[in-house]
């Protein structure tokens, strides 16, 4: 039983969140097709979700998400879905030669740094 419990772990995810163009469909051919997303968009997104383990972040969202939100429901609404994201913070994205302004929802068993 003791070996059983040891194997037993705790399953974290992270979530990279993003707002952009993207662009979808079909890839392959007759015998293998696949849906796909590509662009920008999609790998700012993979990108933002690394950065959960830096930051100690369930989910890390972009600036440009956090503003389509507020400026696509009412305020209210907008206050609830965000509820759980604090203050900005700038953060290193791979392939940016900037810091990126992202929001992260801390995990509630820790806290969230400057990565």
């Amino acid at each position: 039983r003791q070996s059983e419990e040891r194997t037993r772990g705790i399953v974290r995810i992270g979530i990279g969140l993003h707002w952009g163009p993207v662009v979808l469909g079909d890839i392959g051919g007759d015998h293998r097709l696949e849906f796909a997303t590509l662009g920008d968009t999609v790998n700012v997104a993979s990108r933002l979700e690394h950065v959960t383990r830096d930051l100690n972040a369930d989910i890390v969202a972009s600036a440009d998400l956090i503003e389509a939100v507020r400026a696509s429901v009412p305020d209210e609404e907008a206050e609830r879905l965000l509820r759980g994201f604090p203050a900005p913070i700038h953060c290193g994205i791979r392939g940016r030669t900037t810091p990126m302004e992202v929001f992260a929802r801390p995990r509630s068993a820790g806290t969230i740094r400057d990565a």
